[in-house]
């Protein structure tokens, strides 16, 4: 309960409020967004006047005198089983706007629907509506001197036809006349609710200065509990016009590309060899949620794609499918999963109101209860050699593994002389600038307060640019693994465990070559220990670019991030995956691979007749058999045309309905580039189809 002075919007009524415009607009809308408010707890106040509705210091509303609000549901429409008959006791009042008290409150402020029932009817909030139609119009007309003025402008004004005064000055007040009417409408179904008031283009904008209106908006967004201010702003949000031209924009880019059955056809070949490869290694197809609360993992990420939900909630599309899978890890307490998905991730364009950029990717994941392995980290080398292997214009381009080990990261920085403290950051900056070597120095001192002499900078650089077989490495690093302290302890467990997973992964018959690049640094916000990529080299413009087709490593980090502390008590497992990029494999194989066809017979019928229900039936009995094919639709078909269309989509056989043919059908093929035709019998077209696709396939 909030203490105000005797001042009330009736003294500020008196005391010629019309006069202040923009004042009558914003105590306005503070009594709708207090109406609104009520509304919203299921509250009709049902005794709303200017007496009622106090201001404190500040020269803010609030609404007072609740002795005959009601909690009862609103909007229960008449003859549902939810109606609520009222009876209202005569109550009186000694103030100004209460000495024409009849049943409910004021007789002038009440609706009326309630006037006309004798004291019974079906209600809602619109009540409120009428009577703060008739408080605006108060407010916008000079005072009213004597109560039998009072009592003939506002009765007038109460009328059907809604009869402003004479001297009102309608024109020049031609948005406040219009929000009077609609409010005073008898019809309740046409009056509006405090929503679509404020919600409406006829109440002006609020005026305040940027930096009022920058500290409302924060106090609003940090308090998502309150329903009033901070679930009008998300209604404000979701309740925006869409314009037409936003609409043909919006997925543009997707729209404009038209289907392609090649395309799909081999984008499905594609992703069965995939999968195939992964069922082969024991793994589960399994998809997590579309969407997740807003991560702030992702909070550097500039192309996040994040939205705001109706319920004033932030959620985002994934940018890759680990850290989904991850928060599904840490919240389910799974400790022993197998499993691989192609689905989408997400990156928000750079230009407003497009749809976000979509990808495959193919995710391939193993967690087990033991950290003590290391050969779930060489079965990701071997899937990802399998699945290159499976497509030969993969294997014509020398892939190779690149592997490092954060250890190895940290014991170089160590070695070098970089305290811990900053190696997140170093890392980080390494990351960003791998591709512009003659920027790192400069990065690193600016941004990470490193300091180099030149000498010390190239022996820095020289150890993490250094790439070549794990003994080359190996040797590389002696003087690190020969030092004092953490340096060498992080250097012989990295060297160990590289050591380990290549061995076990010559034993898996891993092909591709395997390299050691200690200043590989791969999303180190998720990714802690072993970390591999899977690229090849080729020159553009005289410079020699490194184009990669899968990455992964360990992230028993990144699981951590998500584990909730009642659960941290059933430990963190052991967690390998990989990530390939679908869209690079599909757009390789593309013009090199046979496209598949999507059905390998057609039924179709030629003659005067036009055969419809005959062609159904074949076609029945085809599906029956679980052979693929397809029905022509239309009523005659041309031979020709037949033939052109078998053509185009690689379909083998035509089944062929004539005139007079009986219970046989003409089976049409192409055998050497000839035509081959055999008439069989209706019962024998299954079986001979049959063996002609089983042979094919041999």
């Amino acid at each position: 309960m909030e203490y105000c002075e005797k001042s009330t919007l009736r003294n500020c009524i008196d005391n010629g409020l019309f006069k202040e415009v923009d004042r009558v607009w914003r105590l306005f809308r503070e009594i709708i967004e207090g109406l609104n408010h009520l509304h919203d707890q299921g509250i009709i106040h049902r005794d709303l006047k200017p007496v009622n509705i106090f201001l404190d210091s500040n020269d803010h509303v609030k609404i007072g005198d609740f002795g005959l609000a009601t909690t009862d549901i609103l909007v229960k429409p008449p003859g549902s089983l939810f109606d609520t008959t009222m009876n209202y006791s005569t109550r009186s009042n000694s103030m100004g706007d209460t000495e024409l008290t009849g049943n409910v409150g004021t007789a002038l402020y009440v609706s009326p629907e309630v006037m006309a029932t004798g004291g019974k009817f079906h209600y809602n909030q619109k009540v409120d509506s009428y009577s703060l139609g008739i408080i605006f119009f108060e407010m916008c007309y000079k005072p009213l001197t004597t109560g039998m003025e009072r009592i003939v402008i506002l009765t007038d004004l109460r009328s059907p036809g809604i009869k402003f005064p004479p001297d009102f000055q309608d024109v020049e007040l031609e948005q406040q006349t219009k929000i009077i009417k609609w409010l005073l409408n008898h019809d309740p179904n046409s009056r509006p609710t405090t929503k679509e008031l404020l919600r409406s283009d006829l109440l002006p904008p609020l005026q305040m200065e940027e930096a009022t209106m920058n500290e409302l908006f924060r106090s609003t967004i940090s308090k998502p509990q309150s329903r009033s201010p901070y679930h009008r702003l998300v209604d404000a949000l979701f309740s925006q016009p869409f314009s037409a031209v936003q609409d043909r924009t919006y997925d543009s880019d997707t729209c404009k590309v038209s289907f392609s059955p090649k395309l799909h056809l081999i984008q499905k070949s594609v992703s069965d060899c995939i999968e195939k490869v992964f069922q082969n290694h024991g793994a589960i197809k399994f998809s997590t949620p579309l969407l997740m609360p807003k991560c702030h993992l992702y909070e550097s990420n500039e192309q996040y794609a994040c939205f705001v939900d109706h319920s004033g909630g932030l959620v985002g599309l994934p940018c890759d499918q680990r850290v989904p899978f991850a928060r599904f890890i840490a919240r389910s307490n799974t400790q022993s999963m197998k499993r691989y998905c192609l689905d989408k991730v997400y990156q928000e364009k750079k230009f407003f109101g497009l749809h976000p950029k979509d990808m495959t990717e193919c995710a391939f994941d193993i967690v087990t209860p033991s950290h003590a392995s290391l050969i779930p980290e060489s079965e990701l080398l071997a899937v990802s050699s399998q699945v290159i292997h499976e497509f030969p214009t993969l294997r014509e381009r020398n892939y190779y593994f690149r592997l490092n080990h954060t250890s190895l990261v940290k014991a170089v920085l160590l070695f070098c002389g970089i305290r811990e403290e900053k190696h997140h950051a170093v890392q980080l900056c390494l990351r960003d600038f791998q591709h512009k070597k003659t920027m790192r120095r400069q990065s690193l001192e600016s941004k990470c307060g490193v300091t180099f002499t030149d000498h010390s900078a190239a022996n820095f650089f020289a150890l993490l640019d250094f790439e070549g077989s794990y003994n080359k490495v190996s040797n590389l690093l002696r003087p690190v693994v020969k030092s004092k302290g953490q340096a060498s302890t992080l250097a012989k467990q990295g060297l160990h465990e590289l050591e380990t997973i290549i061995n076990y992964a010559e034993s898996l018959d891993v092909k591709l070559e395997i390299k050691v690049t200690v200043g590989l640094i791969y999303n180190p916000i998720q990714y802690d220990g072993f970390i591999f990529q899977v690229l090849y080299e080729h020159r553009k413009k005289k410079r020699l670019l490194g184009d990669v087709l899968a990455a992964g490593g360990r992230y028993e980090k990144l699981i951590r991030k998500f584990k909730v502390e009642k659960d941290e008590d059933c430990g963190i497992p052991s967690a390998v995956g990989v990530s390939l990029a679908f869209e690079k494999i599909v757009s390789a194989v593309l013009d090199t691979v046979e496209v598949p066809s999507s059905h390998d017979i057609v039924v179709c019928s030629v003659g005067h007749k036009t055969l419809l229900k005959e062609r159904l039936r074949v076609v029945k009995e085809l599906w029956a058999a679980g052979l693929r094919a397809e029905v022509f639709y239309d009523s005659v078909q041309n031979l020709e045309e037949v033939h052109m269309y078998c053509r185009n989509y690689d379909i083998t056989y035509i089944v062929c309905l004539k005139d007079g043919d009986g219970g046989s059908v003409r089976i049409r093929w192409m055998e050497k580039d000839k035509n081959m035709e055999k008439k069989v019998f209706m019962v024998e077209m299954v079986e001979f189809l049959q063996q002609k696709l089983s042979a094919s396939k041999m």
